[in-house]
């Protein structure tokens, strides 16, 4: 980071980042339940955590 005296308000940075890490928990929620979806049909293990 070049120019520090530019950043935004510290409280926009963290709503920032909040938002894009819910982002990327619920698109592990859809991986997991994708792959169990997948999982039943075949009876292979069951991931937890949805």
């Amino acid at each position: 980071m070049d120019d520090l005296d530019n950043l935004p308000d510290p409280d926009t940075l963290a709503e920032g980042i909040v938002e894009n890490s819910e982002a990327g928990l619920e698109s592990f929620k859809a991986i997991i339940a994708s792959l169990n979806s997948k999982n039943e049909r075949f009876g292979a293990y069951k991931f937890r955590g949805t």
